[in-house]
């Protein structure tokens, strides 16, 4: 499908639908005011268009078949991608402009990365993988004490809460033990 879907939660009611892309979309979301629409595709862009009228204002080239990955940081006008095998582009999310390439051990394949609420901390997952949840300041790139996530293979994607104190983690395999399942504190 090659179209951006948007609806009213409340209803259920289709409210938007949108041919941005010429390659299957990868991944979408919306800004936390609701304004604004920003999705990847494996045609290698990054959309930004305002949700009410639907018009792109933003477009961004990456690699294609590789933009895979979208998180907004909240309350900033940072945009992360998992632009190509083992980067996370950092974007100005108004200008579209890349502020920081970030090198990570995911050369094969980007599985997830968000950011952390209340912070300007990206976390990511891929392949191949190492049993952590890597992190690293937006701003400067630099990696900071990852998260080991005490299980033989890494996660394959995860979720902070809203107040960034808690992870969930999804994992790749059966688990083993209950100690492998449930909420990792951060």
């Amino acid at each position: 499908d090659l179209v951006v879907r948007s609806w009213d939660a409340s209803d259920g009611e289709l409210i938007a639908l949108d041919a941005w892309h010429k390659e299957g979309i990868t991944s979408a979301t919306i800004t936390p005011n609701g304004e604004r629409m920003l999705s990847t595709s494996l045609d290698g862009t990054l959309h930004a268009a305002s949700a009410s009228s639907q018009v792109v204002d933003v477009q961004v080239e990456v690699a294609a078949g590789s933009a895979r990955s979208l998180s907004l940081a909240p309350k900033s006008d940072l945009l992360a991608v998992g632009t190509r095998p083992g980067i996370i582009s950092v974007y100005d999310r108004s200008s579209g402009e890349v502020l920081q390439d970030i090198q990570t051990p995911y050369e094969r394949l980007f599985m997830a990365a968000e950011f952390r609420p209340g912070s300007k901390t990206i976390a990511a997952v891929g392949v191949p993988t190492d049993g952590f949840l890597h992190l690293w300041d937006a701003l400067t790139g630099k990696e900071q004490e990852p998260i080991k996530c005490g299980l033989a293979r890494g996660p394959s994607s995860f979720s902070f809460s809203p107040d960034g104190e808690l992870l969930a983690i999804g994992v790749p395999k059966a688990i083993d033990s209950e100690e492998e399942a449930g909420e990792t504190q951060v």
